[in-house]
Order: C-alpha cells, then structure tokens, then sequence
C-alpha cells in the first residue's frame, strides 16, 4: 500500500520527556509496528524477535507488534530495516535512533535506513525516529520530515538542530520538561501541546 506522502516523524528530547510513550501511542493506530531497539536494557514493549527467521514470519502477518534488539550494531539495525522494505505497509520505530546514526549521512553506511527514511511511503512505511540528541542526528532525516515532536533541551547545539524549522527556539527550553510539554512541528506550521496529543 503505497502512501500519498511521506509519514516519517521525529520524537527528540531529554530521556524521561515522553517521546517513545508518545511515538508509540501515535504508532497504536495502525495495525503493523516494528521497535527497533539499540539493546535490552529496558523490558520490551512488544513480543521480541530473536533471529531474523522469527522476525520474517512474525512480519508475513496481517497485524503485527513486535520488537526487535539491534545490540548496537548496525548490521541488526539494516536487517530490520530491509525487513520492513520488504513487508511494506509497516510503522518502524527506530528508538534510540542516535547511537546508530551519529551525524553520518545514512547512504554512506545504511542504505536500507536511507531507503525506508526516503522512498519509505513507495512501500507504505513510515518511520517514527525517536532520540535524546537531535545534534547527533543527521541532516537527512529534516528531508523528507512530516512531523517533528520536540521536548524540552537546553542544548545549544540540539537548538542548532532546529534553526530552520522553527524561527523562535527560545520556546523549546522553556517548555515544561515535568509535564511533558512539546512544540508539535508539521511542514504546515508548530504548536506547543501538552503529551499525550493525537
């Protein structure tokens, strides 16, 4: 199922701000949803897949919530990414997405992330990239962006992330970091709204 536009969204803040809670509350409308996580630090959200054989079966599903661990490595990361191309019709949930991409751009060393984050909608993917460091992230993911969630930071440098999208950054590192306040961005304009929002 091909999509009329891109739907790829970035979820970026200081750890404890609500962006996966949030990521995955606007992931829960749709019926296929692959976590790629950076590790197992945390309890899964979903059912893990422990071997890419589970992770092919598990995605040949009309529905699917499933989780997968990159264990910091790259080569796990595209695994889950050329599964999601290949199943199309799938919301992928890069979490952490700053430990795997580290201001590189993704064709030099993730063709398959490039493709889902570019030509994703071709297959009917979307991607919901969530990080603590926007600064760490590339320039690449602010192409092809439909929405863009930003909690609070203080971080001049996270705040040079978002010089071309919002003329006003003085507003981000005011935002109430303890009840989980956001500038909700879209190529039509921003609004600052408190979590949980549609």
């Amino acid at each position: 199922m091909r999509l009329p536009k891109p739907d790829n969204r970035l979820y970026l803040g200081r750890g404890g701000s609500g962006k996966t809670s949030l990521a995955l509350e606007h992931a829960a409308q749709f019926d296929r949803v692959l976590m790629v996580r950076p590790d197992d630090s945390e309890p899964p959200r979903f059912p893990s897949a422990r071997s890419s054989h589970e992770l092919a079966r598990a995605m040949s599903q009309d529905k699917f919530r499933l989780c997968i661990n990159a264990y910091m490595s790259v080569e796990n990361w595209e695994l889950a990414n050329e599964a999601a191309i290949a199943a199309g019709d799938t919301v992928v949930i890069w979490e952490e997405a700053h430990l795997f991409i580290r201001s590189r751009s993704l064709m030099d060393f993730a063709p398959h992330a490039f493709n889902l984050w570019m030509h994703g909608r071709h297959f009917g993917c979307r991607v919901f990239a969530i990080s603590i460091r926007p600064a760490g992230l590339t320039a690449d993911l602010r192409a092809n962006l439909a929405r863009a969630v930003i909690f609070n930071t203080t971080e001049e440098a996270d705040l040079q992330f978002y010089r071309h999208m919002i003329p006003d950054r003085s507003i981000i590192p005011k935002l109430d970091f303890a009840h989980h306040d956001a500038v909700d961005w879209t190529t039509s304009g921003y609004a600052v709204k408190r979590a949980p929002f549609p």
